[in-house]
């Protein structure tokens, strides 16, 4: 991961002043290094670039359904679904792969499916005119370290519900006068509807 992240820099001309993350790693300090790296990037007028490499694993195998369910149940796309669903003259659009076993949960959490539009992949282009045409970007997940989405959202303008888990907070800087989105608990689909009514009346 390091050396993709250096020869990305390197063919890029970007000069790499830290670097965060390590063999040290685990699920129980994934946090901490996050914030310390927010931190840190703060504090240094001079970064203006933060390098982060992701790999989401997704099995290849029969179970690749229930894999790929597992993992936008985590992202909170079912709660996202079920607090829409009431919502009038809703337009929510899923970007993303999405198999038939999550698409007919979901449609059937949907009642009506008039709404509820499943995108699939798209291009970085598409994705970023799918923001900046959108009302708001909802990221309503369980768990996150440092997401890329988030800053792509903020760099289009999106306005941003999601949830206070992993360097969230520090990214939106939730709870200061500069806050740059509103944070929910996860799996709180009482609160993610209200605060998606609310954005949209404002």
């Amino acid at each position: 991961q390091r050396k993709i992240c250096l020869e990305y820099a390197e063919q890029r001309g970007i000069t790499i002043k830290k670097e965060f993350g390590g063999t040290h790693e685990s699920a129980k300090n994934e946090g901490e290094m996050y914030r310390k790296m927010i931190a840190e990037v703060a504090k240094d007028k001079e970064i203006n670039i933060i390098l982060v490499y992701s790999f989401d694993r997704f099995s290849r195998a029969g179970n690749e359904a229930i894999m790929t369910k597992a993992y936008l149940k985590t992202k909170g796309v079912y709660e996202l679904v079920e607090a829409c669903r009431d919502i009038p003259n809703i337009n929510v659009r899923l970007i993303g792969p999405v198999t038939d076993v999550v698409k007919n949960d979901l449609l059937s959490i949907a009642s009506s499916g008039d709404w509820l539009h499943f995108i699939g992949m798209l291009p970085m282009e598409g994705v970023i005119k799918e923001m900046s045409s959108c009302s708001a970007f909802v990221l309503p997940t369980y768990t996150e370290g440092f997401p890329n989405v988030i800053l792509e959202s903020m760099a289009c303008g999106c306005p941003i519900i999601t949830t206070p888990v992993g360097a969230i907070p520090e990214m939106l800087q939730v709870g200061s006068d500069n806050s740059c989105g509103v944070c929910v608990e996860p799996t709180n689909v009482i609160q993610l509807k209200d605060a998606i009514e609310e954005l949209l009346a404002d």
